[in-house]
């Protein structure tokens, strides 16, 4: 039904716009999770990647704020729900890569090496050139910000010239 694709488009808008920017509180986080939520629920299109992605973002960021590891959890487990509805050659896997590489980056020791991931989203090959520049860039320097430099920073700048030569 449309009506209800749209009631979803827009719970998804709303709770976006909740967030953004940086006076976003703890409680413009918990309402937007509570919309992208039902907007979820409503939704079965593939368009409900994007709402998963919004998701993992809210609560990666309610985790900043919170430091409650639970929030961490949730982000994951939203990122990897975004990545079972995207085909594995959709241009938004390399979107959700880096998400997922930024929420394990957050974790005190990850069971996944965010800098693979970092990796898989600035050299995956359907991303518009764009997005990939914008994941290489997120990777060195996050790279970079490690003590000592992580052992891939060399690797991720020598990426994002060749990239910057494509764009």
């Amino acid at each position: 039904n449309d009506n209800v694709l749209y009631q979803s488009y827009l719970l998804s808008e709303i709770a976006s716009s909740l967030v953004s920017g940086p006076r976003c509180t703890t409680d413009d986080c918990d309402n937007a999770i509570d919309m992208l939520e039902q907007a979820v629920s409503l939704n079965s299109s593939a368009q409900r990647s994007i709402i998963w992605n919004r998701m993992g973002s809210t609560y990666r960021l309610r985790f900043l704020q919170s430091h409650d590891p639970e929030d961490l959890h949730q982000s994951i487990r939203c990122f990897k729900e975004e990545a079972e509805f995207l085909p594995p050659n959709h241009p938004r896997c390399g979107g959700n890569l880096s998400g997922l590489a930024r929420t394990h980056l957050l974790e005190d020791h990850p069971f996944v090496d965010p800098f693979a991931l970092f990796r898989q989203a600035a050299t995956h090959k359907t991303s518009p050139i764009r997005s990939r520049i914008e994941c290489t860039l997120e990777w060195a320097m996050e790279a970079r910000r490690q003590e000592p430099h992580h052992s891939t920073t060399l690797e991720s700048y020598s990426h994002l010239l060749s990239l910057l030569d494509q764009y």
